[in-house]
């Protein structure tokens, strides 16, 4: 991992718990920087905008999310066993870690509110 990418990695992970912890909307690039110990330009270096940071932060739950899942597959269970993994792990991750549901529900909002292309997303 070079150090940009661990930058880049710190700037999404700090970003992820600021906004779980005061909301989208309660956090700005400005707030994000210092909590970082970063200037805003070096922020907008990696990100053009708050939604491609509020994009990234949604991606890196995402994976997690599906490292926890994909950590019990394997390839003899039946197409009932991995649906039925599939759902008691986000019922698990739910109970938790409520937070995650707050905050991909707040994103969700976000992005319809700001008309954001979620091509990334998808």
């Amino acid at each position: 991992m070079t150090m940009k990418d661990a930058k880049l990695n710190f700037v999404v992970e700090t970003a992820t718990e600021l906004f779980i912890k005061n909301s989208i909307s309660g956090v700005t690039v400005k707030d994000i920087a210092k909590e970082c110990g970063l200037g805003e330009a070096t922020v907008y270096r990696y990100f053009s905008g708050k939604n491609e940071l509020i994009i990234a932060c949604a991606l890196k739950l995402q994976q997690k999310v599906e490292k926890i899942f994909a950590s019990g597959e394997d390839e003899f269970s039946s197409g009932f066993e991995k649906i039925s993994r599939f759902f008691h792990t986000y019922r698990d991750i739910f109970i938790k870690k409520p937070e995650m549901y707050s905050f991909l529900s707040e994103f969700d909002a976000h992005l319809i509110g700001e008309n954001e292309n979620l091509d990334e997303y998808a």
